[in-house]
């Protein structure tokens, strides 16, 4: 029996602040709270890249790549904080750069060729 508390976050939706905040306080602060609830997952969903990527107060830019470092670096911090506290992983889905080949995306609100139609009586 384990119990595996997991915060999901398309990455590209929020700010640096927010990722970080995501972890620190709504996993470890909320979720993990429970004496049977210390493991969690941040999940990552990273859909599209950002042209300039996440900004820092200094006006710099950090990559998706960087940003998951820092967060995976600072989930390490919490955990070896306590061994009875929060125990927080990062986990990404990249599907970036997935390329669809035409013609098989659908416009939202039309059927797509391959829809199938119950046959009349």
């Amino acid at each position: 029996d384990a119990n595996i508390a997991t915060e999901i976050k398309v990455a590209e939706s929020w700010t640096l602040k927010d990722l970080e905040d995501a972890l620190v306080v709504q996993l470890c602060g909320q979720y993990l709270r429970a004496q049977g609830g210390r493991y969690g997952i941040l999940l990552l969903v990273h859909k599209q890249p950002r042209p300039k990527g996440w900004k820092l107060r200094d006006e710099t830019y950090l990559s998706f790549d960087v940003v998951v470092q820092r967060l995976r670096d600072l989930a390490a911090s919490i955990r070896s904080a306590s061994l009875l506290g929060p125990q927080p992983e990062i986990s990404v889905i990249d599907v970036s750069t997935c390329v669809k080949p035409a013609g098989q995306c659908t416009p939202a609100g039309k059927r797509s060729s391959r829809t199938r139609t119950k046959a009349k009586p």
